[in-house]
C-alpha cells in the first residue's frame, strides 16, 4: 500500500500453526524439527508461491525453508484442516481455521517452539472526508473486538 491512497487499519495478526491428528502422529511419529517435515505427508495450500516449501523463522529471525512432500494440496483451508483431522497428513494453517479442531482434540499443534509466518488482517477503505457512519462504526467494532489476543490463538498457540 506504499503507493496507495487507501487507508488501512490493523485489526489482528493472523498466526499460523502446524498440526496433525493424534492418529497420524502415532502412526508416523511426531517431527522434532521443521526439517523433519520433509519426511512426512503434508497438506498444503495451493495458492502459495511455493506450496512445497514451508517457512519458519530461526532464533535470529531469519527465514528458513523446508521442502515438504505434498500428499494433497487445495485452495481451501477448511478442506485441508479436515483432511488433517482425517489423518491424511500434517497441515500448516492459520489459527482461525485450525482452532476448532485443536480445541476438540482432533488435531494437535506440533513444532510449537518455532516461529511460523503470520500475516495481518486489515480493514482497508478509501479516504473520504465523510466516511459513512456505518462503515466507521463497523471498523471501530472490529478493531475493538480483535484488540486482545483472538480466542483462536489462545486455543492453538497458548502464548
Amino acid at each position: 500500500m506504499r503507493d496507495s491512497s487507501l487507508i488501512a487499519r490493523r485489526l489482528f495478526r493472523s498466526r499460523v500453526v502446524v498440526c496433525a491428528s493424534p492418529d497420524y502422529l502415532q502412526t508416523h511419529g511426531e517431527p522434532q524439527s521443521p526439517e523433519a517435515l520433509a519426511a512426512h505427508d503434508c497438506l498444503t495450500y495451493s495458492n502459495l508461491a511455493d506450496p512445497d516449501q514451508w517457512t519458519w523463522f530461526d532464533e535470529k529471525g531469519e527465514a528458513q525453508r523446508v521442502r515438504v512432500k505434498i500428499r494433497m494440496w487445495a485452495n481451501n483451508g477448511e478442506m485441508l484442516i479436515n483432511a488433517a483431522a482425517d489423518s491424511l497428513g500434517i497441515v500448516m494453517q492459520p489459527t482461525f481455521i485450525a482452532h476448532r479442531h485443536i480445541k476438540s482434540g482432533a488435531l494437535v499443534p506440533i513444532l510449537t517452539t518455532y516461529d511460523w509466518p503470520e500475516t495481518t488482517a486489515w480493514a482497508v477503505y478509501p479516504p473520504a472526508r465523510h466516511l459513512s457512519f456505518r462503515v466507521r462504526e463497523f471498523i471501530d467494532f472490529l478493531a475493538a473486538y480483535f484488540a486482545e489476543t483472538p480466542y483462536w490463538d489462545r486455543d492453538c498457540i497458548g502464548r
